[in-house]
């Protein structure tokens, strides 16, 4: 799908839209994006090892802190790797160049 095109889904009521954010959540610009990424990686590392800590407790505990710890990972993918994969940003500065 090109960017900035849609594909109609319920006609001109609801489009399907192809855009990307450049900044990060909810188009905040962020001057330096290599400390954007390190950030990531400290709160990945540190959600990690809080997680190890607490594996004994209830599942109700470590399931919301899990599924945040899957959108840093998968967040941290998409910033380290995906401006490589599609030829458009160095490494670390993947979808907000």
């Amino acid at each position: 799908m090109p960017y900035a095109s849609s594909i109609p889904i319920l006609g001109d009521f609801l489009k399907l839209t192809f855009i990307e954010n450049l900044g990060m959540a909810f188009g905040i610009h962020v001057s330096n994006k290599e400390y954007l990424t390190l950030f990531t990686v400290i709160a990945t590392l540190g959600l990690l090892f809080y997680l190890y800590k607490i594996r004994k407790e209830s599942f109700w505990l470590r399931m919301p802190l899990s599924l945040i710890l899957a959108g840093a990972i998968g967040n941290l993918i998409n910033r380290v790797f995906f401006g490589i994969m599609f030829g458009y940003a160095p490494l670390l500065k993947g979808n907000f160049c």
